[in-house]
């Protein structure tokens, strides 16, 4: 294999070669040649030509004695001309050679003409002879001269080509992150490839994958890749803060250790047979979704250079990019089916006379939803006094019998009035498996148990919120059973609500937004209580289609009022409704729905109304936004970072004055997630507790003119 001479090497090589007045050639340990010969002399390219017969003499047998060499050396053949050799090293790893000469010594020179005579054939004999008078003769000074200067020359020669390997390393490992970016991320293999690129483009010995799957304060290796069969990480799991990998997935941000084999933290590595002596770990996250972390360490390797640490970072956003898409791939599919699911719920609240056909239908999609292999209902009928028993086919029914019994021991019969309180899932272990619970409760009295085996997406905090909704879906078919025509309709728009966080809990938010600003701004325009009812209502279904709503609660002025913002949002003017109260609902609704969309990123967001609103309409909504000081629209001050929607979320609830407690318990998260939050909330806010918190935000609402336009 021949190596493409470098354009700078070769240059420095010829003066340097002008400057002793010898030939010089660089190359490796395999006789591989970087550059062209400088300077190349008869008597160079007569003796190499003779050294090619010659095993002795030969470049390779040349090389394999000099190979340990640390400094520049003179080395004689055997036909008495010397060169001059010095090492280069390039990151201690791999040895390049100059090859400088020939020169002789003058006392030498008639021993060297003998030996032409006796080696060589007749016919060479005067060329050589010409050669060797042309041959440079220098004493020990000079020589030790041209030593010098090859020791510079090779340090010059160093950097030239530690350059050149780490242009050829980086051009590498670009080629290796667009591998990355080619994977099929649908690929059951395709975190284990990633985990292979990122080893070979850091220079690693292992890597692996962490996620918090079931809460998040543990995390579980998942994939690992390079570890030897009597050392690994798979399914190994630890705290958030714990470690060096804990405290990356508490503070979310790069971390890098040199010497960890000597600091305690590496316990979680060492108490699996691993001893690693450099760490990196990058936090996968992307559009404020965190996904998990991605490390990488060696038991050899000392440091790793600002280069490496930013190409794993390249590597990192791109796999953070993957699962973004990915996770939302799939999550988007897997809102379909809980959409499908809820629709046939919803639609067969009503429209499924029969109740034990319903519960039946409900067990059905809930385990369709979630897939878990095993869902058992239990409801305790006050009207009939009986316990029913609702549960999938996935299971023998001996099993779900079982739990029935359990579970009706545990929760009805045990004098244990505390765990009907409860509104939250429950977690115990029950036949060797670990299972949920959600209670079923109505005006503090429990009336019935969900008990569900957690495998498959049940671990998935997402279908928390579904779950969540059983309870109420219950209620609600009962109530319509007791033939409460009224309260279940509002129960069913309560209960379509609701169900927006199973859908989507940006809409679920907003809606309660709309809500509250309509009604508000109703009040402000002096609307009845029936008309506050009306718009209350639809802002809080403003996300659902009105073909929908019309099949579950009928066609009420309610879902006329919700068509008639859906024209004003594709930009007509409604034309079925003739009555003017109506009419100036569907104009409120539709600004305040406009407004809590755009408002809040374009001050401007009037000028983009899809259709024309009367002017006074508009100054009276941004009349009434000005006067507001409700505590969800405070304007919050100047902060050293923006707060995240959870970090958002808990505010909003400590300015309410809940507890760690009850946020803990209002968001399903543990209270030690809760402080976490509330301290970087602090931090951002800076202020050093709750009450500095309050009062700075209020003392900033205080400044506002209320006479200002927003």
């Amino acid at each position: 294999m021949k190596i493409k001479p470098l354009q700078s090497l070769q240059h420095l090589q010829d003066a340097y070669s002008s400057l002793c007045g010898l030939t010089i050639m660089i190359m490796d340990q395999e006789d591989h040649r970087l550059t062209e010969p400088s300077g190349l002399s008869e008597i160079v390219s007569l003796l190499l030509g003779y050294q090619k017969k010659s095993i002795e003499d030969s470049i390779l047998n040349i090389l394999d004695k000099v190979k340990d060499i640390q400094k520049p050396i003179v080395y004689e053949t055997v036909t008495g001309f010397k060169l001059l050799i010095a090492p280069i090293r390039v990151k201690e790893q791999t040895p390049y050679y100059i090859f400088a000469g020939a020169v002789v010594d003058e006392s030498n020179i008639k021993l060297i003409e003998s030996r032409i005579f006796e080696d060589l054939p007749t016919q060479v004999w005067e060329t050589w002879k010409t050669a060797l008078v042309h041959t440079p003769t220098y004493g020990q000074k000079r020589v030790g001269e041209i030593l010098i200067q090859l020791e510079e020359l090779a340090e010059m020669i160093r950097l030239l080509l530690d350059q050149g390997v780490e242009k050829g390393k980086h051009a590498n490992r670009l080629q290796l992150l667009n591998l990355v970016h080619l994977m099929d991320s649908s690929d059951p293999k395709w975190l284990q490839g990633v985990l292979g690129v990122f080893t070979r483009v850091m220079g690693l010995e292992f890597a692996g994958f962490a996620r918090n799957l079931i809460n998040e304060e543990q995390y579980t290796v998942i994939e690992t890749i390079g570890f030897k069969e009597n050392a690994t990480l798979q399914d190994a799991s630890f705290s958030l803060g714990e470690g060096f990998l804990g405290q990356i997935g508490l503070t979310r941000q790069m971390g890098y250790w040199e010497r960890s084999d000597w600091d305690p933290r590496v316990s979680f590595f060492t108490k699996q047979g691993i001893e690693p002596k450099v760490i990196i770990c990058y936090p996968i996250k992307y559009q404020n979704q965190f996904f998990g972390l991605l490390f990488g360490a060696d038991s050899s390797v000392q440091e790793l250079t600002e280069e490496q640490a930013d190409t794993g970072a390249l590597l990192a956003n791109q796999l953070a990019a993957d699962f973004y898409y990915l996770e939302n791939e799939a999550y988007n599919e897997r809102r379909k089916i809980r959409m499908k699911a809820f629709e046939e719920v919803t639609q067969g609240i009503l429209g499924i006379k029969d109740k034990a056909t319903f519960f039946q239908m409900l067990i059905d999609s809930i385990q369709r939803t979630v897939q878990t292999s095993f869902i058992c209902m239990l409801l305790k009928e006050q009207k009939e006094k009986v316990t029913s028993v609702y549960f999938s086919s996935n299971r023998s029914e001996e099993l779900y019998i079982a739990y029935a019994e359990n579970a009706e021991m545990t929760y009805f019969k045990a004098e244990n009035s505390g765990l009907r309180m409860l509104r939250k899932p429950l977690y115990r272990q029950w036949n060797e498996e670990e299972l949920l619970e959600l209670p079923l409760v109505y005006e503090q009295k429990l009336f019935g148990v969900v008990g569900l085996i957690l495998d498959g997406d049940v671990k998935h905090m997402e279908n928390m919120p579904f779950l969540n909704a059983i309870n109420a879906i219950v209620l609600t078919k009962l109530q319509l059973e007791i033939g409460q025509t009224i309260v279940s309709k509002t129960d069913t728009v309560t209960l379509l609500h609701q169900n927006l966080l199973i859908l989507n809990p940006e809409a679920f938010y907003k809606a309660m937004k709309v809500k509250d600003l309509a009604q508000g701004f109703l009040k402000h325009m002096y609307g009845s209580p029936e008309e506050s009812e009306r718009i209350a209502q639809a802002s809080l279904l403003t996300d659902y289609e009105p073909a929908l709503l019309s099949s579950c609660i009928g066609e009420t002025a309610v879902v006329s009022l919700l068509r008639e913002v859906r024209q004003y949002r594709s930009g007509k003017k409604s034309k079925a409704v003739s009555a003017e109260t109506e009419t100036l609902l569907g104009k409120i609704l539709f600004i305040v729905i406009w407004y809590c969309e755009h408002g809040d990123k374009d001050k401007t967001w009037i000028l983009t109304l899809p259709i024309s609103i009367e002017e006074h309409l508009l100054r009276s909504f941004e009349y009434f936004l000005s006067s507001q000081t409700e505590l969800g629209a405070l304007p919050l001050p100047e902060s050293k970072g923006r707060l995240t929607q959870r970090e958002d979320e808990i505010l909003h609830h400590v300015l309410h004055g809940l507890t760690n407690l009850e946020i803990a318990e209002k968001l399903f998260i543990s209270t030690h997630t809760v402080k976490n939050h509330i301290t970087k909330i602090f931090g951002k806010l800076e202020v050093n507790g709750r009450a500095q918190a309050i009062a700075k935000i209020y003392q900033k609402t205080s400044w506002a003119d209320p006479t200002q336009k927003r």
